[in-house]
């Protein structure tokens, strides 16, 4: 009876270590595909400040899109995480500036308005030029 008892428990944590080794995958998958989707936008909208050429801009909006989808899977599976909600509430602050600036950047070098998009407060909108 205690071999059938300790058969069932160890296979009861080794089902929640597998699941607890999922959830870290799946959160690390969620970062790294967020990661790309902002180097995708950032990509695009570099393009078109340098170039001018809106064939840059065709990924932007779907990068934007990722990123956000993204965000919110990140927040979901790290809910059960202690004080992740400090950090999950910065990172949404940056990248909603972030996307602000790329959407303001943009619509500058939209309205051919290159001054401007140079003397952005951003760091890699300086160096545009």
């Amino acid at each position: 009876m205690a071999i059938v008892a300790m058969n069932f428990w160890l296979g009861e944590r080794a089902q929640s270590y597998f699941d607890d080794a999922i959830a870290a995958r799946d959160t690390r998958i969620a970062a790294v595909e967020l990661r790309n989707a902002m180097q995708t936008a950032e990509s695009s909208q570099r393009g078109f400040i340098i170039t001018g050429n809106e064939i840059y801009l065709a990924p932007y909006q779907s990068a934007k899109t990722q990123a956000r989808r993204h965000l919110q899977a990140l927040q979901t599976l790290l809910l059960s995480y202690p004080n992740s909600d400090l950090a999950l509430q910065r990172l949404s602050a940056i990248l909603t500036s972030k996307f602000d600036e790329f959407d303001r950047t943009i619509a500058l070098t939209r309205d051919h308005r290159d001054d401007d998009v140079l003397a952005y407060p951003s760091g890699e909108c300086r160096l545009v030029g």
